[in-house]
């Protein structure tokens, strides 16, 4: 017996109103028509009809059922209620109901199984006519094709046939099964059932999905409990294609390399599981898109996340003023999320995001910012992105906006006239809320005192005034208008790449790196003069030392091979040498001061910055060398380093350097 949710709980209803219930009182509580209530206790009775387990008990000769009264309505007799309660609870008499969602499904399965169904021979088992099936068959090919375009189930006259090769129905399949892991958080393994029909066994499947989350945990692979079941699902259901008699043939991933899955299907392999190349290939594209990862040390993105994520935070930087390199932890999680929406565009598959609606709603901001990737993520991949993902990496500058970005503490100068600076303030808070945060409005008189007990990031003089502050100061003459909006956006970008040299400074250099050879001694042996290879292997050697470097011989030839072609020096007395091929494990920065200068390319070279850049991009290398070029080409600068006494004192100078190096 099979019966729909509805019918179950209009069962479930008429138990529990013993003294009847109005056919009215049925239509109100489920929503329907009269008409549908009696088209359901039709099919209730007539499925129980055909139950010889039901009848014919002590003596009886006619079938529980659903009784019909003028007076007070629908009812079952206490007579029947023990075998209704049989039906709903008991083991071989229980009913095996279909939720109207998995209908589709049903349907699915039985063309799935031959290649083809009829629709009369479906009426039976799902209790539907053959116009409500057939307006299944639509749902489920709609749904097919907006989900995982799918367009192969084709319904003739009474007749729904599948026409595709057995990779593209395994691959839809495949996506049904991420589709129900993402969209019902109990993972419920019913549609597999109505998908296999014959072939499914719960109890077999519980124990391949113990067997899968037992090997995850024995070998410490960190996996989410949807991707737990994305990957156990699907490999159960190659084994049931198979079964079914559906082979794959002539299929290879070479592309697709994933270690814990090829590393689970050798283990499956061992235990009997009987999978050919070209099943593991198929498995390998699906589950590309999958995180799986064997320690949160080895989750790293690729190249060309890195990439795209690094475009996308400076067209941030450049139309709204933030800087999400501000988190390291956001930033890389933000690239781990860019890495599978890259491969969940490699693999075709469409994700859904079930509150698509909600993020917009609530921060409409944030996704105005996200939508910034599209074009980037376009020109690398010639895909448009739909709404859902970039929905997703709005959550993402959402949180950013909310407990990463640090604002601006902002200090207004009074204007001459109080109606002008209210005006600038509420400007301000209009455009700028989420970029300053104005915590003091005073006169010019008093700023001095105040900045010596407060911190103090931006000043902002109304009406044109001057102020005189080692504060960065921005002027609004008059009403702000649309340029002042542009100018003061530019103007915050510059101050938040000024800060990030500080972070950059600070995060890559300390004295171990810093070398000083100098005539009279300092910390470096000193014959009287210095080469350019010596300098470069003392700094190199250094690297080694501290494993940033995989072999010091192979780093030192690529570097000073790329002087000879292509030449570091900038401005008069500076060098930036680095490798041309030559991979770093880590990127790291080492310094070294000439006393006196050794002469390159006909230049006097005081300062060099060593650096070693690993092989993949990194956004704070840029940086790096915007600061460099920042203070080759100005030589108050570079002599300020040049007199610095020790490493130490070098070090000082250079974050100071960093802290108060002009951009404007």
């Amino acid at each position: 017996m099979v019966f729909t949710k509805r019918q179950t709980e209009i069962i479930e209803y008429i138990m529990n109103n013993v003294s009847g219930i109005t056919g009215d009182k049925l239509t109100k509580y489920f929503g329907v028509s009269s008409r549908t209530i009696r088209n359901d206790i039709l099919q209730i009775n007539s499925a129980l009809s055909g139950s010889l387990s039901l009848c014919q008990t002590e003596g009886r000769t006619a079938y529980p059922s659903i009784k019909a009264s003028k007076r007070i309505g629908y009812y079952i007799t206490q007579e029947d209620m023990e075998d209704f309660r049989a039906v709903l609870e008991g083991g071989d008499d229980r009913a095996w109901v279909i939720a109207p969602h998995n209908r589709g499904y049903a349907i699915l399965g039985h063309a799935l199984e031959n290649g083809s169904c009829n629709l009369y021979d479906l009426e039976e088992e799902l209790f539907l006519s053959q116009t409500a099936l057939r307006e299944e068959v639509q749902k489920l090919r709609k749904m097919l094709e907006d989900k995982m375009d799918w367009t192969v189930l084709f319904l003739e006259g009474s007749q729904v046939r599948i026409v595709e090769n057995e990779e593209k129905i395994r691959l839809s399949i495949f996506n049904i099964i991420k589709y129900e892991v993402q969209t019902h958080t109990d993972f419920n393994s019913d549609y597999l059932g109505l998908i296999f029909r014959g072939e499914y066994d719960r109890g077999e499947y519980e124990t391949f999905v113990n067997a899968v989350k037992n090997y995850f945990g024995s070998h410490e692979i960190l996996v989410s409990d949807a991707s737990l079941y994305m990957v156990a699902n699907a490999i159960y259901a190659t084994i049931m294609r198979k079964r079914q008699g559906h082979e794959l043939t002539g299929l290879k991933a070479e592309e697709f390399v994933v270690e814990v899955l090829t590393n689970l299907l050798y283990h499956l392999k061992a235990q009997k599981v009987e999978l050919t190349e070209s099943d593991e290939a198929l498995l390998k594209i699906f589950l590309y898109s999958v995180r799986l990862v064997q320690s949160e040390e080895n989750t790293r993105a690729s190249a060309l996340s890195g990439v795209i994520l690094n475009e996308f935070c400076q067209e941030v930087l450049n139309k709204y003023s933030f800087d999400l390199h501000q988190s390291d932890e956001l930033f890389n999680n933000m690239a781990l999320h860019l890495e599978y929406l890259i491969r969940r565009i490699d693999t075709g598959y469409r994700i859904d995001n079930p509150i698509l609606q909600d993020i917009k709603t609530q921060y409409p901001y944030a996704y105005e910012i996200a939508i910034l990737l599209v074009p980037i993520m376009f020109k690398y991949k010639s895909i448009p992105i739909r709404d859902e993902e970039i929905a997703y990496m709005a959550l993402y500058v959402a949180y950013f906006l909310e407990k990463v970005n640090r604002r601006l503490k902002t200090v207004i100068i009074n204007a001459p006239r109080q109606s002008v600076c209210a005006m600038v303030c509420s400007w301000l808070n209009d455009h700028f809320q989420n970029q300053i945060e104005i915590v003091k409005v005073l006169p010019k008189h008093q700023l001095d005192q105040y900045v010596k007990d407060h911190p103090v990031d931006l000043v902002i003089s109304t009406e044109g005034q001057r102020v005189n502050t080692e504060i960065p100061v921005f002027r609004i003459n008059g009403i702000a208008n649309q340029q002042d909006y542009s100018a003061l956006n530019g103007f915050i970008r510059r101050m938040r790449v000024s800060r990030r040299f500080s972070v950059i400074v600070n995060k890559y250099f300390d004295t171990r790196c810093v070398k000083i050879f100098a005539k009279d001694g300092g910390t470096a042996k000193w014959n009287g003069s210095v080469s350019f290879e010596t300098v470069i292997g003392t700094l190199s050697e250094k690297f080694k030392e501290q494993g940033k470097i995989e072999s010091m011989e192979e780093y030192v030839e690529d570097v000073l091979s790329r002087e000879v072609n292509y030449p570091t020096v900038i401005g008069e007395s500076v060098m930036i040498p680095h490798p041309l091929m030559t991979f770093a494990k880590e990127t790291a920065v080492a310094a070294a001061i000439l006393k006196p200068p050794i002469t390159v390319c006909r230049k006097a070279v005081k300062v060099i910055f060593l650096l070693a850049i690993e092989g993949r991009p990194n956004d704070d290398v840029s940086i790096l060398f915007e600061f460099f070029k920042q203070v080759a080409m100005n030589e108050n600068l570079v002599h300020t380093l040049y007199e610095a006494a020790d490493e130490k004192d070098f070090l000082n100078r250079l974050i100071s350097i960093s802290t108060s190096i002009e951009l404007f």
